[in-house]
């Protein structure tokens, strides 16, 4: 298991005394990490389910712009984080987590009773305990209460023996800290961050020098290169030196130059990632560096490393001749000229995010942007009024909820509308009170907020933004705001968009595009989350859901409506939608959507799509349902599940005759749809699948009524 697999919350052994977090026994360091101050911070994160990456953490800290060699000696301590121009505080303050450290003296009773404490209340948790040594390590287990604390420490430092299982003893106290992690009250503000880390790699890159101790330092950026480079084409340096020592300067230049090459191939995955939260100039430069230092690793890579600078104990490592040191050398002198042009850009970066008209608060929701693609990931097939509705509950925190839970709940995954010709939004919405019933199942309060002007909108949704929350809204696919840029002018302003044309990771857009969302489909208004309140228990919902599902099939609310008439809702519209499927007569209209029976191609495709796709999340619900509630009524839940996904199946014959699966092999997809919707046989195939669907609802609505009654 590599530790971009290990994602939580974590699951805790328990086997007698001996506790451990599930999936540590397998863990393998990954060879290609280098820092294990980075890579143990990312491993504990991933462990309680932050999707950190340790590029990310590279590129935040500063570190994969820093070039650092230790003088005199080439000291493999040279590219660690927490030397020299120090990285690790940087890659603490990037994450939504803080580090809280818990140091004691090992002959302080006291002290050390303290902080085993917070170890074990960190590991019951679920969360890895970072064990700060020369190089880190992780707690990952403890046994006796605490009184042994077990471990994955880096190899060679720490005292430690085998536990079994690939877990370790660590038989040594800190001889510096452990760290527990806590979540911090907001969002870390992902630009700001990022403009850190370029100011550190400027910063670094100019200065030449940090202290190490009394008399020995660590060379730095440009300098660096510098040392080494000369150092490297100095023959009578390495002339001097016993075997021993010859084999230890070609180990730590070796180190060195893989981590150079590590740090650089991250600087360029970074920078090519955060160029998005900048625009104009800045966000060009930025975009310029990350280019540099993809071509740096490129040249660095060009020979594999290994042949560049061979550790001691690789095949051919005996040898390393003044011929093989002025080739590195050769290739460090190109390889410090494009890491000066990299920087350069970045220093014009700063220059202008400087300037008055890139002077503006800034925030993004990067959280938001990573559930987005998770629980959508552009998939036009679901509700996007629910997977927006999920992205917000998921951002919240509400994580045992999924979309077929929504989709029930809203009154979707049972809701089917048809009219076909101009009254096909009817498709789009659900029984009235959706918002609300998903409230009461789930104690995820919302609010809808009407404005009269896009200044008001703009405003409050700076507000909710600063607090940490998405604001969905209707669209042509329903969206999710997840940051904004603010300015005086109005021209510079921005608002980042989530939705599914978009797909991940969304798109800025300009004040003109918001004020057109504002005039235009948006409706005037945004939702969000407010509270968490007290949920129904999973009874009282199931009772409830069952009653609206037999209810709406027959009777649904909308049909009610004046605006709605002439339009079929529940069994009546799939019966419908059957007979008009049937009836060649009836054509698909034209652009111009007047002459013929249907409205475009929609009731071949977005309009009914989502709606019969519903019926699987139905059967999930209440498969799911079902295991809460007595027998007699689970297995009629069951049995009505059943239905609902052989009527799921049914449906698919309708899609193989005249739904996608029908004229995706066509060059042309309108021209292949139209095809199959004009021959008769495939119409009256794809009616006859929809009648066996309504027949398995019917029997369905019929099972359901069973388990209300043994409910009862």
């Amino acid at each position: 298991m590599t530790a971009a697999q290990i994602h939580g919350p974590a699951r805790v052994v328990r086997e007698g005394d001996r506790v451990v977090i599930a999936g540590f026994d397998k863990l393998e360091w990954p060879h290609e990490q280098e820092s294990s101050t980075m890579r143990c911070l990312a491993i504990a994160l991933q462990t309680i389910g932050e999707p950190v990456t340790y590029e990310y953490l590279l590129g935040a800290s500063g570190l994969a712009f820093r070039l650092q060699v230790y003088e005199p000696g080439w000291c493999p301590s040279s590219p660690h984080a927490c030397v020299g121009a120090d990285c690790a505080a940087r890659a603490v303050a990037a994450v939504d987590y803080e580090e809280i450290g818990h140091e004691a003296k090992a002959d302080d009773a006291a002290g050390v009773a303290r902080v085993r404490k917070a170890i074990v209340a960190s590991i019951d948790a679920g969360a890895p305990v970072i064990y700060h040594h020369y190089e880190d390590g992780l707690v990952v287990g403890y046994e006796k209460d605490g009184k042994v604390l077990l471990g994955r420490a880096y190899p060679g430092f720490g005292s430690r023996k085998d536990a079994g299982a690939g877990i370790y003893e660590l038989t040594e106290w800190s001889p510096f800290a452990y760290g527990t992690l806590k979540k911090r009250a907001r969002p870390v503000d992902r630009r700001a961050i990022a403009v850190n880390a370029i100011r550190a790699a400027t910063e670094m890159w100019s200065t030449p020098r940090f202290k190490a101790g009394e008399d020995s330092y660590y060379t730095c950026g440009r300098a660096a290169y510098e040392a080494w480079i000369a150092d490297l084409r100095d023959d009578s340096r390495f002339e001097k030196v016993d075997q021993k020592d010859f084999r230890n300067l070609r180990h730590h230049n070796a180190y060195i130059f893989y981590c150079l090459v590590e740090c650089r191939t991250a600087a360029a995955s970074y920078l090519h990632d955060v160029a998005r939260l900048f625009e104009g100039e800045a966000a060009d430069r930025v975009g310029r560096a990350a280019a540099l230092y993809g071509r740096l690793r490129d040249l660095l890579t060009e020979r594999c490393v290994t042949d560049v600078a061979a550790m001691p104990w690789m095949p051919g490592g005996k040898q390393w001749t003044a011929d093989m040191r002025h080739a590195q050398a050769d290739l460090l002198a190109k390889a410090a000229d494009m890491d000066a042009a990299a920087i350069a850009e970045l220093e014009k970066a700063l220059a202008a995010l400087a300037t008055p008209s890139a002077q503006h608060s800034q925030v993004l929701l990067d959280d938001v942007v990573r559930i987005f693609g998770q629980v959508y990931g552009g998939k036009l097939i679901q509700r996007s009024a629910m997977a927006t509705h999920l992205v917000c509950m998921r951002a919240a925190g509400w994580n045992d909820v999924d979309y077929a839970d929504l989709m029930v709940l809203s009154g979707y995954g049972l809701s089917f509308a048809y009219h076909p010709k101009e009254k096909h939004y009817v498709s789009f919405m659900p029984p009235p009170g959706d918002a609300e019933r998903i409230t009461r199942a789930t104690g995820f309060e919302w609010e809808w907020l009407s404005f009269k002007t896009s200044e008001e909108c703009w405003t409050e949704l700076k507000r909710t933004l600063d607090a940490g929350k998405p604001a969905r809204a209707g669209w042509y696919e329903d969206l999710v705001f997840a940051g904004y840029r603010d300015a005086a002018d109005k021209a510079a302003r921005r608002v980042f968009v989530l939705c599914a044309p978009f797909a991940h990771p969304g798109k800025w857009w300009t004040w003109d595009e918001f004020e057109k969302w504002f005039k235009g489909l948006g409706e005037q208004r945004f939702g969000r989350h407010t509270t968490r309140v007290e949920a129904a228990t999973p009874r009282e919902t199931a009772v409830a859901m069952m009653k609206n599902i037999i209810a709406w099939s027959e009777r649904h609310p909308l049909a009610e409506q004046q605006e709605h008439a002439g339009a079929k809702f529940g069994l009546a519209g799939i019966e419908a939608y059957a007979d008009d499927v049937a009836d060649a007569s009836k054509t698909i209209a034209g652009p111009a959507h007047k002459t013929d029976y249907y409205f475009d191609r929609g009731w071949g495709c977005y309009c009914v799509y989502p709606q019969w796709t519903s019926r699987k999340c139905t059967a999930t619900w209440l498969k799911r349902v079902a295991r809460q509630l007595p027998e007699p009524a689970a297995n009629r839940m069951l049995a009505a599940a059943d239905e609902y996904e052989a009527a799921f199946a049914a449906w698919e014959e309708w899609e193989k005759q005249i739904g996608r699966q029908a004229h995706l092999p066509q060059a042309d997809r309108n021209a292949g749809f139209d095809r199959a919707w004009a021959s008769q046989e495939r119409r009256q195939a794809g009616a006859a699948g929809v009648r066996k669907a309504i027949a398995r609802e019917r029997a369905a609505i019929a099972e359901l009524e069973k388990a209300l009654a043994a409910i009862k």
